[in-house]
């Protein structure tokens, strides 16, 4: 396995074209946007960082992995939480409607 980046991500942009090509015209399109959006990810860390996430050792690897899950994750409860926040605003603006005794959002009571 070749440690240089960019042959590297030629070899998974060659794999991704051969793998997509059985798919119908816009999953294709999406996901070709979508992996291409990833493969920019990756050529921006290798300038920014380097190119030693193609040299890591699978334990560091897993580590690297464990942390952007715990990131997403993360993410992912921000985005909820600021859902919730919205699904509040709308249930004030809309006001009570005819039957309702208590008004509930997010779980709260």
């Amino acid at each position: 396995m070749s440690k240089d980046p960019k042959e590297q991500i030629g070899n998974l942009t060659e794999a991704i074209e051969g793998l997509s090509s059985s798919l119908d015209p816009q999953t294709r399109k999406e996901g070709t946007a979508f992996l291409e959006a990833a493969i920019e990810r990756l050529e921006k860390g290798a300038r920014e960082y380097g190119a030693k996430s193609f040299t890591m050792q699978p334990g560091e690897l897993l580590e690297e992995l464990q942390q952007e899950a715990l990131d997403l994750a993360g993410w992912g409860f921000v985005l909820w939480k600021r859902l919730e926040l919205l699904k509040a605003a709308a249930a004030l603006a809309e006001g009570p409607t005819v039957g309702d005794d208590e008004r509930t959002v997010g779980g709260a009571s």
